[in-house]
């Protein structure tokens, strides 16, 4: 997802007010990419420069898929700040940093100069790499070209009183091969419900033997973590 920009005092930006969600719901389509990095760290050993360049090597070599006849382009120029990239067992994103080292959140028109990309490791500092979920009116659909469930979701951070414990509802959630795009395996979200507002959650997902638990956090519209 790409964070809306915060409504300035001329145009109230829709998605940034109450009610925005539901007059603009978006599917919030999250990439998830598995990329070798030589040495698989162990599960919460902080990945190494070497290996965040290893996988940023392997990312600019992954074409996009459905990008046949358009300008070439590759999976570290395509993926969000919020989309998924595993490396061993640990989980990083393609960041966008200005010249100061700060995030961007919105992208500037194609036409203008583009922000610095980085493969970043997921730290709690990053805020811009969580997923922000309008309620009552958003869905999330995750991508992967390997077969993957989401094992578990569980409240963090804050913990608000209400709040369900798994906002997708009750069951197993697996992904299922994608109809549109062979090779892909996709499951996407009901609306989230309206007692999940302002609560983040993290959600686990197993992918062969892996485990990793990027968050997201819910609201209408939803707090910026």
């Amino acid at each position: 997802m790409t964070a809306t920009a915060a409504p300035t005092d001329t145009q109230a930006d829709p998605r940034e007010v109450p009610g925005g969600g539901r007059a603009h719901p978006v599917k919030h389509i999250v990439r998830i990419v598995v990329v070798p990095a030589g040495r698989s760290p162990d599960q919460h050993e902080h990945l190494t420069r070497e290996q965040l360049v290893a996988a940023g090597t392997a990312l600019k070599k992954m074409p996009v898929p459905g990008s046949k006849g358009s300008p070439a382009t590759t999976m570290f120029d395509a993926l969000k700040p919020t989309d998924i990239v595993v490396v061993g067992k640990e989980v990083a994103s393609i960041r966008l940093i200005d010249d100061s080292g700060k995030p961007v959140l919105s992208p500037p028109p194609a036409d203008q100069p583009q922000p610095a990309r980085q493969l970043w490791e997921h730290n709690p500092v990053n805020t811009d790499t969580v997923l922000r979920v309008w309620t009552d009116s958003d869905t999330i659909e995750y991508r992967c070209d390997r077969q993957f469930e989401i094992v578990r979701v569980e409240r963090t951070g804050w913990k608000i009183h209400g709040a369900p414990e798994d906002p997708f509802g009750a069951g197993r959630h697996i992904a299922a091969p994608s109809t549109a795009d062979a090779g892909l395996f996709v499951w996407t979200s009901g609306r989230l419900p309206v007692s999940a507002n302002n609560q983040q959650y993290k959600a686990t997902f197993k992918i062969g033997d892996q485990l990793i638990d990027p968050d997201y956090v819910c609201g209408d519209p939803p707090p910026h973590p």
